[in-house]
């Protein structure tokens, strides 16, 4: 069986995320946070980008501080050889990518 969802470019990041976080177990805020860097295309959470989640999502400093480092300790922001920089998982950069998503779901009895 084929499901077709139809959905709105700008919608798109955050509606892979949404479907995916039944795996991710990504709180509203975090797949707030995540969806927004997908959207802006910024593979790197640095100053800057930390600054646009911000100003975009309407949270302090310590707040965004808090849920980036639960997205880094839940894999999904990666370290990076570069200091104060985290880097989104390749794995999830690459769901994003194509804007055409397929699903098999494997059922184990």
């Amino acid at each position: 069986m084929e499901y077709k969802i139809p959905i709105e470019g700008k919608n798109y990041c955050k509606a892979i995320l949404t479907i995916l976080n039944f795996q991710l177990k990504l709180s509203p805020f975090e797949l707030e946070i995540l969806a927004l860097l997908l959207t802006q295309n910024k593979e790197f959470v640095n100053t800057d980008s930390r600054d646009l989640i911000r100003k975009v999502l309407g949270k302090g400093k310590y707040n965004t501080n808090n849920y980036i480092i639960k997205l880094k300790d839940k894999g999904i922001l990666l370290p990076t050889t570069i200091d104060r920089t985290l880097q989104i998982n390749p794995a999830i950069l690459e769901l994003v990518k194509d804007k055409k998503v397929s699903f098999e779901f494997i059922v184990h009895d």
